[in-house]
């Protein structure tokens, strides 16, 4: 909820930005928002469990693509360390093997 309301186009402000009392929850986010600037029908969809539901599913997609990119670069880079001591350990070989060292 912190990151859907600190970047939603639908809020002015981040209404749990400096309040660190009230847990960033849907029932908050209900309760603290400033609903007399939306008509009925927009306060109805806002604060409806459908609409809870597909801020929850973006962002539970948005932190999954997240992390799928950090498992990502972090293989490639296992790859490249792998492939970094694969050709420091044929160095050595061909040094021990040509000129006993």
């Amino acid at each position: 909820m912190r990151y859907f309301t600190a970047r939603t186009p639908i809020l002015e402000i981040d209404i749990f930005d400096g309040n660190a009392t009230d847990e960033a929850t849907f029932e908050n986010y209900v309760r603290l928002t400033e609903w007399s600037d939306f008509s009925p029908e927009d306060r109805k969809e806002y604060t409806s469990k459908k609409f809870e539901k597909s801020i929850y599913e973006d962002y539970k997609t948005r932190e999954n693509l997240r992390i799928q990119r950090l498992i990502d670069d972090s293989r490639e880079l296992k790859r490249n360390l792998e492939i970094e001591i694969s050709d420091v350990r044929d160095r050595q070989d061909y040094l021990r093997h040509h000129y006993n060292l």
